[in-house]
């Protein structure tokens, strides 16, 4: 939402290259390259927690990151549903997001999102979730991942310390997919 809406004001003339805005998690600030490639900075994740080697982390929405294989073939709306609702995560909810590595620093991702209660075909802050995961189950030198997902590829690239993930950057096109007019 944020690349969208940042890539929206930039075709629009409102800003030239650069936004800041503030969102539910709080401040953003993204750049529209001259390739209309949306760079968006992303809250710091500074606690992350594993539970039966699942990951659990907050990336400015509350995610669950599992890692597997057959990704694709995963009936997303079943699995993630019932991990929703457990009763671990029913009251407030929680993303759920199946990764699978490909090799190197790919992944292919597929999510089921709480509030739409079913998967969606990509979501900005699952993918920045599933590359943090990533470094921590399987390379945590690796600070740029690239992330398939249904809706299109996407890059998380950003600087790890003892503290922490900050400086972590979503990054990947935004198009306009549909346009109409409303009459008052």
């Amino acid at each position: 939402g944020g690349r969208c809406i940042s890539k929206f004001a930039f075709q629009k003339n409102y800003i030239e290259h650069n936004a800041s805005f503030i969102a539910v998690d709080g401040p953003h600030e993204a750049v529209v390259s001259k390739t209309g490639m949306v760079a968006l900075k992303m809250s710091d994740v500074n606690d992350i927690s594993i539970d039966d080697s699942n990951f659990i982390l907050n990336t400015g929405s509350p995610h669950w990151v599992r890692f597997g294989e057959n990704v694709q073939a995963m009936d997303v709306k079943q699995e993630g549903s019932a991990i929703r609702y457990s009763d671990a995560f029913k009251d407030e909810g929680i993303n759920v997001n199946f990764v699978e590595h490909i090799d190197g620093n790919r992944l292919f991702m597929r999510t089921y999102e709480r509030g739409v209660e079913n998967e969606t075909f990509s979501c900005g802050t699952g993918v920045t979730a599933a590359s943090i995961a990533a470094n921590v189950a399987i390379d945590n030198q690796c600070n740029h991942w690239k992330i398939e997902t249904k809706g299109g590829n996407l890059e998380v690239k950003f600087e790890q310390s003892d503290l922490g993930f900050s400086e972590i950057y979503l990054i990947g096109p935004a198009e306009i997919v549909f346009e109409g007019q409303i009459e008052l």
